[in-house]
């Protein structure tokens, strides 16, 4: 949707168009992610100004989340507390897999400290599970964090989407590379 030739947020319930409102006027806004509990209705996403900064709705009302090229693309709830990541740079020198609990920063690392990603949280029981990237060697590969704990998922150029734990079995969707096309 566009106002006045920006791009402005949006979500639907039952059908209907609910515009969220930009925080600056003349900044375009994007949507990720939504999240509803209670009668709390969670959305977020980015706002371009100079760089992407991420921004969530509360129930319509906005707010930065800050971040260097950040943006918010998932986010869940548990116990009474919010969850949501996105890309965030990493001491102004590289994105490293984040994800937030109640706006608290939460960096996902791995031994070496790689370019990293998370793009997807998901909660189960008392576990924190955060799906998205790690780099190896310039080769992106998917991962997935349980409490924390990486367990990268390929040895092959390979990315992550969704995220759902049944029981003990965890299924996280993806893609690869296989020769010159993806393989889902």
């Amino acid at each position: 949707f566009k106002a006045n030739g920006y791009n402005v947020g949006v979500y639907w319930k039952n059908g209907v168009l609910n515009i969220l409102p930009n925080m600056v006027q003349t900044a375009s806004t994007g949507v990720n992610a939504i999240c509803i509990d209670g009668a709390n209705i969670y959305v977020g996403g980015h706002q371009s100004t100079d760089t992407l900064n991420a921004v969530l709705w509360k129930n319509g009302i906005p707010s930065s989340r800050g971040g260097h090229y950040a943006y918010i693309t998932s986010i869940t709830t548990l116990n009474g507390s919010l969850y949501y990541t996105g890309p965030d740079d990493f001491n102004n020198t590289h994105n490293a897999a984040t994800y937030y609990k109640n706006d608290v920063r939460v960096v996902l690392r791995d031994t070496l400290n790689n370019i990293s990603q998370a793009s997807d949280i998901y909660t189960s029981g008392s576990d924190i599970y955060a799906t998205g990237y790690i780099n190896r060697n310039g080769v992106s590969l998917a991962a997935y964090w349980k409490n924390g704990q990486l367990n990268v998922l390929s040895a092959m150029q390979s990315s992550t989407g969704n995220t759902v734990v049944s029981g003990k079995d965890i299924y996280v969707s993806g893609s690869i590379i296989a020769g010159t096309r993806y393989a889902a």
